[in-house]
């Protein structure tokens, strides 16, 4: 079975990407993207380290060591996955989109 890879393209000087972390770094040189909201207060960030940072910083009293999500309860072994889990499924955000011709479809990861 072949797999095929999925590939990124900028929108706007069609560089292609093979990492979305990649595609993401370039798109904030843009300034077109801020995918990464803190859920703590307003501000959204372009990348991922910077929302880190910016946790660490701002709300460092507010960090718990819990793992479970307040929203559906579900329970993780490490806060990356409960943050991966809460970005793709409790958010809006969707900035993958489908590069078949006639598809509209946008997708979180």
């Amino acid at each position: 079975m072949k797999y095929e890879k999925h590939q990124l393209f900028c929108e706007i000087c069609s560089i292609e990407f093979e990492s979305s972390n990649s595609y993401h770094n370039h798109l904030a040189r843009h300034g077109q993207l801020a995918p990464y909201p803190c859920a703590k207060c307003t501000k959204a960030f372009q990348k991922r380290a910077d929302l880190s940072r910016h946790i660490v910083t701002e709300h460092k009293d507010d960090i718990s060591d819990d793992k479970t999500c307040s929203i559906c309860e579900l329970t993780f072994t490490a806060r990356f996955h409960l943050k991966r889990h809460n970005a793709t499924k409790h958010s809006d955000i969707k900035p993958y989109k489908c590069k078949q011709q006639g598809c509209e479809k946008t997708f979180a990861r």
